[in-house]
């Protein structure tokens, strides 16, 4: 037992023994860990003056001074009237009683793609005809 704590302090004087010359290393002159020359030049890299440029005006930025500050206490108002309750079960109706004719064989595939042509087509239609209502 006495032997083995002999042992163990003795360690601390070996790695003393041995780090030393490692530590002492990296203040010798040219093979430094850390060299503070590099060899690369520390200076600012060099400016770029940029003059000015000739750029015109654009014409569409123009103030419009109404003398009032905006309101935007304003409730928004939609462009088209929404879809109501009972028109949207009845689309809705409609629609899954296609689907389900659809997948039962009620129908064939070309009356369905009949059905869906029709449905798309009027509802082009009634986009064109609300836009025409809102640009008037």
């Amino acid at each position: 037992m006495l032997k083995r704590a002999q042992q163990k302090a003795g360690w601390p004087m070996v790695i003393c023994a041995l780090g030393l010359p490692i530590l002492l290393s990296g203040c010798s002159g040219t093979n430094s860990f850390f060299a503070l020359d590099d060899g690369i030049p520390n200076t600012a890299p060099p400016a770029v003056v940029v003059g000015p440029r000739s750029v015109a005006r654009p014409e569409a930025l123009t103030k419009l001074d109404t003398g009032t500050y905006p309101s935007l206490g304003k409730p928004l108002t939609a462009a088209n009237t929404q879809i109501g309750d009972q028109e949207y079960t009845s689309r809705e109706a409609q629609l899954s009683a296609l689907a389900s004719a659809r997948a039962s064989g009620a129908i064939t595939e070309a009356e369905y793609q009949r059905r869906i042509d029709g449905l798309r087509r009027l509802a082009s239609e009634h986009a064109a005809e609300a836009e025409r209502q809102i640009t008037n």
